[in-house]
């Protein structure tokens, strides 16, 4: 497009100005912070999250990201975009809008706590998701390069985070658990869902079907917090919710790119958001083969079956159980997951048991030891 009127042309150029300008206020709502060694920060007890090493420390201006949020919000667009720093030390712009993780109506009963899910707006197809609660910000970035986040790093400082690398996350001192095996709960059914999905499969235009497509199929997610789990958090249900929805909204990003599926959690899931460990419904809080049970009977008493799709129990073990699908009724509710936070709860526990729900199984490249018992 050419512009001879010379008051357009310094229009074009105070609009690009602009822009430029907004695109510098966005990276400085990041500031670097002295690299301190992961172990250090957890013997002075300022995070409570697995060790990560290595980690990019920096500070985030949460007053500024909020303006950003409200602004982007109430634009025409309703996104806002902001630039992330990788772990590399670069940044990175992102498109973010409002991710569809909590219902309209529990999202509005509990206004500080935001899920966004984004798109990269440089080189790449990287996705990512964003959580705003008053717990700190937390992102997850789906990149081909590896899997990156951004985590708060000090909980007496919701400012203060560390932008890392997946791989570089330590998975803890006990090794993944998943108490769920090729025979467990239900054969009949299991293998009544598989046979009805095996001839189905042979084709590769079914198989990608399967695995993804033009359309986002949202199941009603209803997820119950053991006392334990709560009280790890915090002392109120907006503190348990507030870890419930970064974890959904992580696993969302994994379900969406994955299998074109995603999870919204149910109106009324504060419900059966339990904070005290001493008057909640679960006894089997460090027992999978009692929580499983539990969940699936506490789950259907408070919300009621026919409200929810899929259910969910977080615990304050170290492991999780599932039951193999289909999610139907009396056997949807029957996966639970034990842990507190960090990727390795949100995704070798959580995404994984939730994977079990709708019918996947573990895959082998052995039939010895271990391998043969749960094939």
């Amino acid at each position: 497009m050419t512009f001879s009127d010379p008051i357009a042309r310094t229009g074009v150029a105070l609009l690009a100005l602009g822009l430029s300008s907004m695109a510098l206020a966005d990276r400085s709502l990041w500031s670097e912070l002295p690299s301190v060694a992961s172990a250090e920060i957890a013997q002075e007890g300022l995070n409570r999250a697995a060790p990560v090493l290595p980690a990019r420390q920096l500070r985030i201006d949460r007053k500024g990201l909020n303006a950003l949020i409200d602004k982007g919000l109430e634009s025409f667009q309703g996104t806002f975009n902001i630039e992330l720093p990788s772990p590399d030390g670069g940044y990175r712009e992102f498109e973010f809008r409002p991710a569809g993780t909590m219902s309209p109506g529990l999202a509005q009963k509990f206004p500080n706590i935001s899920a966004f899910s984004g798109r990269s707006l440089d080189k790449g197809d990287a996705n990512a998701q964003m959580e705003v609660t008053p717990a700190g910000v937390s992102v997850q970035v789906l990149a081909s390069g590896g899997r990156w986040m951004i985590d708060p790093s000090d909980q007496s400082d919701t400012s203060k985070v560390k932008s890392y690398f997946a791989r570089d996350a330590k998975r803890g001192k006990n090794p993944f658990q998943c108490g769920v095996t090729g025979h467990d709960h239900k054969a009949d059914i299991r293998d009544k869902n598989r046979l009805k999905s095996r001839p189905s499969l042979r084709t590769q235009a079914t198989r990608q079907s399967r695995s993804r497509g033009a359309e986002l199929r949202t199941y009603r997610l209803a997820v119950a917090t053991t006392g334990e789990y709560s009280e790890y958090h915090g002392d109120s249900v907006e503190d348990s919710l507030s870890a419930v929805v970064k974890v959904v909204n992580r696993v969302n990003g994994i379900f969406n790119s994955e299998v074109s599926v995603g999870f919204e959690l149910i109106e009324n899931n504060d419900e059966i958001i339990f904070t005290d460990a001493e008057t909640d419904p679960f006894e089997g809080n460090l027992d999978d083969e009692i929580l499983i049970e539990e969940s699936q009977t506490v789950i259907d008493d408070v919300i009621g079956t026919e409200n929810y799709d899929i259910g969910h129990t977080f615990g304050g073990g170290g492991s999780g159980l599932a039951n193999i699908g289909p999610c139907q009724e009396g056997y949807k509710a029957k996966g639970i997951s034990g842990g507190t936070e960090g990727d390795a709860f949100a995704v070798d526990y959580v995404a994984h048991e939730i994977g079990h729900q709708f019918s996947m199984d573990h895959t082998f490249n052995t039939n010895s030891d271990s391998c043969l018992k749960n094939r």
